[in-house]
């Protein structure tokens, strides 16, 4: 059985030789009228840059705390509601001098947090 939520499953593997993660952390978005610390990663191979955001949705829920996902799956699968979840991603490239990087995500996030939501919805009602 597959597990999404589970420390084995990273956006660059350490096996992966191209790219390696270069910083990692935390930051607060706003997304389909919810407030979330969604995780940050950094990754890079030697030329190119990428600054990503990402966090699951579990049983209807926003949240990128592990734990807390593990908690919504399992009441999920108790309840009788099966395990649905998804990994949320957005991403862009990180400019040598821009800087603007957290700013384009939060903008997306914003933009585009209602329209992922309600598709990640419907495919869950499926």
């Amino acid at each position: 059985q597959r597990k999404m939520i589970t420390s084995a499953n990273q956006l660059v593997k350490s096996s992966n030789t191209p790219w390696r993660i270069a910083a990692s952390g935390r930051t607060e978005v706003g997304f389909a009228d919810a407030r979330l610390s969604a995780r940050t990663t950094e990754f890079t191979n030697g030329t190119d840059r990428i600054v990503a955001w990402h966090w699951y949705r579990v049983a209807g829920q926003f949240t990128a705390n592990e734990m807390l996902a593990k908690a919504y799956l399992a009441f999920s699968r108790l309840s009788g509601r099966g395990d649905d979840s998804s990994l949320v991603v957005i991403y862009t490239r990180k400019k040598e001098h821009g800087g603007s990087e957290s700013q384009v995500l939060a903008d997306f996030a914003a933009d585009m947090g209602d329209a992922v939501a309600n598709t990640l919805a419907q495919a869950e009602a499926r």
